[in-house]
């Protein structure tokens, strides 16, 4: 019997996706879940538990994440699992477009997708696109294929999957409809050319896709029937996805393209090369399925889509960054892959590129510093300058002395090693969070604001003091004055805690001292609880929102570098009764209105 062996395309693909598998789930919890985040978690958390689950917006998250919980106990790593393997498996799903871009194409583009650093942190958040992303993606890379019962299945499981996938429905409608239109003006244009028919004999097709969905729908859709509300849960996303474009999110528009041209300039460079090209021709009424000018037009649409919604996010560029990686691959393959002799003059002047690159970054690192540590600081913007000077004269030299081929090819493959550094730089920079605040003050664009701040050392802090009164973790009583859903979250295992409106402050007329909470957290600018009781106070970053406006950081120099800018930050304050502490009473001590200045034993700080 034979067996059919493994190809290395087969195996480069397979790469591609541990690649992508690591780079998503590194380090994956390190980070504490935003509002957003957990706001889904919670939904998940209560599946998990078995409790009754309000109508959700995503609720293939929901289910699928509340068995994990079930199954593992929850955490920060399993409540973005999901949305981490949806996007390693948009990798894998690249190879089902072999035969409309070519393998080497479809290949490039599983590395690019792979590498990428917006696709990896969109990937690493519970609350991205990623999952009706990642989906909707697989389920056209199968229809291409037809397998159209499987394609159907994944159909059901993007609908289940929120927002996104009715902004991605926009996106191939509006894309559609312009496609449509381009075509028929290149056949005009080349007087009658023929464009390839790409009619589908729907008959055997349309009953089984159907079952499949609805099938997907219901299972899917309700946790096996555990939730019966679920059924039509497919629905959520658009309400919630409709009201993005009533409620601004105070994200200027122009931030979006800039975004892409800082973490992603090697993709963007040669997808507009290819955007040319494929509009030349398009242009010309020249029809090539494999230069897919239809890219250009999906791209560009899902870009202008981004940029007119009022509630626009960073993390909505997910589609554009595939359209992009999809031209680039195009280019790439081209580029990289011509007949030409003496390859070896091509290497050394790639390796003069690369070394004219590492020059220019040094220097742009000294430029941000705003420090003078020498006399001669004053020629780095000269330098700066005079590398790409070198760059284009060797290039022409090259040229000049063999053949503008050869050249060519080793400027390509300078430019490409050296973006590719960059682009391994800034992957690395996501995924090497840490959930200390003291330690690392990164800021990127494509989280949903506001960020978590110190929950885990609230959480630690909370677990010491319960430790320290009843003898055990997470037993301490809590009463928590303020709506946080990632507040709710930190204290999900704290099974004694009680949450009131923001606006209820205890008072002694509502309780004797024998029920007053051991804990009590309210905001920072609210009233602090001593009209109950001695309560000690110590604030905690809770929420974190970038402590500028427009399109870019100020300094844009220092935060290209090293991802440093200013934070708003918002802070919550905990409220421990004095009994908790050696010595501390029930009573307050300066008065029925003041918490006190003595020193806390425990913070080795002033008492708030």
């Amino acid at each position: 019997m034979k067996t059919k062996r493994i190809s290395t395309e087969q195996m480069l693909y397979g790469l591609a996706f541990l690649l992508a598998v690591t780079l998503r789930l590194w380090c994956l919890g390190a980070k504490p879940l935003s509002d957003g985040e957990a706001r889904l978690a919670l939904e998940a958390f209560g599946v998990g538990r078995g409790e009754s689950l309000a109508t959700s917006v995503q609720p293939v998250y929901a289910f699928f994440t509340g068995g994990l919980f079930w199954l593992f106990g929850s955490n920060d790593f399993l409540a973005r699992l999901l949305p981490a393997l949806a996007g390693s498996l948009l990798v894998l799903a690249t190879y089902a477009f072999r035969t409309e871009l070519g393998s080497k194409t479809s290949l490039i583009l599983a590395f690019g997708l792979s590498l990428d650093p917006g696709m990896v942190a969109l990937s690493r958040m519970a609350d991205g696109p990623m999952l009706a992303i990642g989906f909707t993606f697989l389920t056209i890379g199968l229809a291409l294929n037809r397998r159209w019962s499987i394609a159907a299945i994944f159909l059901g499981l993007a609908l289940l999957s929120g927002a996104a996938f009715y902004s991605s429905l926009l996106v191939f409608g509006f894309s559609g409809v312009g496609w449509g239109w381009l075509l028929r003006r290149a056949r005009s244009v080349s007087d009658g050319g023929q464009v390839p028919n790409a009619t589908i004999k729907l008959e055997g097709i349309i009953l089984p896709a159907v079952i499949s969905l609805v099938i997907t729908l219901m299972l899917a859709g309700t946790l096996f029937f555990r939730y019966p509300s679920g059924l039509g849960a497919w629905l959520n996303g658009l309400p919630a996805y409709l009201e993005t474009w009533t409620h601004p999110s105070g994200i200027p528009g122009l931030r979006l393209p800039a975004g892409l041209i800082i973490y992603q300039p090697l993709a963007i460079l040669f997808a507009l090369v290819s955007a040319i090209r494929g509009g030349r021709n398009l242009i010309a009424g020249v029809y090539n399925p494999r230069s897919l000018p239809i890219a250009t037009l999906l791209a560009a649409v899902s870009l202008l889509l981004g940029l007119i919604n009022p509630g626009r996010q960073v993390g909505d560029l997910g589609w554009v960054l595939i359209f992009v990686w999809v031209l680039a691959s195009i280019e790439l393959r081209r580029a990289f892959f011509l007949p030409i002799t003496r390859k070896l003059v091509s290497v050394g002047l790639a390796g003069m590129i690369i070394l004219l690159m590492a020059i220019f970054w040094l220097q742009l690192a000294g430029l941000s510093t705003n420090i003078p540590t020498t006399s001669l600081d004053f020629i780095r913007p000269v330098i700066v300058i005079t590398i790409f000077a070198l760059a284009g004269l060797m290039t022409w030299l090259v040229a000049s002395g063999w053949s503008w081929e050869i050249a060519r090819l080793g400027l390509i493959w300078g430019v490409v090693a050296s973006l590719t550094v960059y682009l391994l730089a800034e992957v690395w920079g996501i995924i090497s969070l840490t959930p200390s605040l003291q330690e690392i003050e990164r800021q990127e664009l494509w989280p949903t604001f506001p960020q978590a701040g110190q929950v885990r050392l609230l959480s630690d802090t909370l677990d010491d003091l319960s430790k320290w009164k009843v003898g055990q973790g997470a037993a301490i009583d809590i009463s928590v004055n303020l709506d946080s859903p990632s507040l709710h979250w930190a204290l999900r295992s704290f099974e004694q805690t009680s949450y009131l409106p923001e606006d209820k402050i205890l008072a002694p007329a509502e309780m004797g001292k024998q029920t007053l909470p051991l804990i009590i957290i309210t905001r920072k600018d609210a009233k602090p609880p001593s009209e109950a009781a001695s309560y000690r106070g110590q604030d905690f970053i809770w929420w974190r929102q970038p402590g500028w406006e427009g399109i870019l950081p100020p300094d844009f120099l220092k935060w290209l570098i090293y991802r440093t800018a200013a934070w708003q930050d918002e802070q919550i304050i905990v409220w421990a009764r004095g009994d908790l502490f050696p010595g501390g009473l029930l009573t307050p001590q300066n008065g029925p209105n003041s918490p006190g200045e003595e020193i806390d034993p425990l913070l080795k700080k002033p008492i708030e």
